[in-house]
C-alpha cells in the first residue's frame, strides 16, 4: 500500500507556509502603498467605496448611540451586551446577504478589482517584468473571475451531494461539514490563486490543476479570506488585498523553490 505520509506533510507544510505568508502580505501591501491605484478602474471600485461609507456611517451611528447611553446610565456588562447585539443585528439586516448561499463568491467577483490590482502590482514589484493593468485587462479578469466563481459553485455543489450520498452509508456523518468546509477554504484560495494562474492566459480548469498540489496552501489562504470577511466594513476589502498578494508572493516562492515548475501551455493542434 502506498504511503501517504508525504503528501499529508506537503498538506501541512504548504498550509503553514501559507498562514506566514499573510503577515508578509500585509507588511508588503504597507510598504510598496498597493492601495494606489485600486479605485482608477472605474465605476465598480468606486461603488464598492461609497457602499462601505454609508455602512460605516450607519454602524458608527449605533456605536455612538450606545456611548450616549453609557454616559446616562453607566457602563455595565448589560451596557456592552447591548451593544454586541446592536451590532450583531446591523450586520445581519444589511449584510447578512453576503455570507449565505454561498454569497462568498459574489464578494470575490465584486472585489475582483482588488485582487487584480495587488496581485500584478506585487509580480511587477517581485518580478521587475511590466504588468498590463489597463481597464481592459481588467475588464478581461473580471469575466473570468465570474467563470471561477461559477466553476467553484458546481464544485462545491457537487462536493455536497457527494459528501451526502457517501455519509449516508457510513457512520462518520460528523465529518461532513468539515470536508464541505475545507473544500470551500481551497476553492476560495483557488479564486485568489487563479489571478496569478492568468498572466499564463490558462484554462480555468488548467489553473485548477495547478492549484491541486498546492492544496493546502490554497485551503489557508481560503480559510483567512473567509474569516477576514467578518471584520466590520472593511472585510470586504481587506480579504482580498491581503489575500492577492499573499497568493502571488507565495506563487512566486513555488516556483522560485521548484514546488511548481514554471507553467508552459499546451500546443493544440
Amino acid at each position: 500500500m502506498e504511503d501517504i505520509r508525504p503528501y499529508t506533510q506537503g498538506i501541512f507544510r504548504h498550509f503553514i507556509t501559507a498562514l506566514k505568508k499573510q503577515y508578509e502580505a500585509f507588511d508588503f501591501f504597507k510598504e510598496h502603498e498597493l492601495w494606489k491605484g485600486i479605485f482608477r478602474y472605474g465605476w465598480l471600485s468606486k461603488a464598492l467605496l461609497v457602499v462601505a461609507i454609508i455602512l460605516g456611517a450607519k454602524y458608527f451611528s449605533i456605536f455612538f448611540s450606545w456611548i450616549n447611553s453609557i454616559n446616562s446610565g453607566g457602563f455595565s456588562a448589560n451596557s456592552v451586551m447591548s451593544l454586541g447585539n446592536s451590532s450583531l443585528e446591523f450586520w445581519k439586516d444589511n449584510l447578512g446577504w453576503l455570507f449565505s448561499d454561498k454569497r462568498e463568491y459574489l464578494i470575490l467577483i465584486l472585489t475582483e478589482v482588488i485582487t487584480f490590482h495587488v496581485v500584478r502590482s506585487t509580480i511587477a514589484i517581485l518580478t521587475n517584468k511590466t504588468q498590463n493593468k489597463s481597464f481592459d485587462a481588467f475588464v478581461k479578469a473580471q469575466v473570468r473571475m465570474i467563470g471561477v466563481a461559477a466553476f467553484s459553485w458546481v464544485i462545491e455543489l457537487l462536493g455536497d451531494i457527494f459528501t451526502g450520498i457517501a455519509f449516508g452509508f457510513l457512520p462518520f456523518d460528523f465529518l461532513e461539514e468539515p470536508l464541505l468546509f475545507l473544500l470551500q477554504c481551497f476553492l476560495l484560495g483557488f479564486a485568489l490563486i487563479d489571478n496569478y494562474n492568468e498572466q499564463y492566459e490558462m484554462k480555468i480548469t488548467e489553473s485548477a490543476k495547478r492549484t491541486i498540489p498546492i492544496a493546502g496552501a490554497a485551503i489557508a489562504l481560503g480559510l483567512v479570506f473567509y474569516l477576514l470577511l467578518f471584520i466590520p466594513i472593511a472585510g470586504a476589502l481587506v480579504a482580498p488585498a491581503i489575500g492577492g498578494v499573499a497568493a502571488a508572493l507565495l506563487m512566486l516562492e513555488f516556483e522560485r523553490t521548484r514546488e511548481l515548475l514554471p507553467y508552459v501551455p499546451v500546443v493544440e493542434e
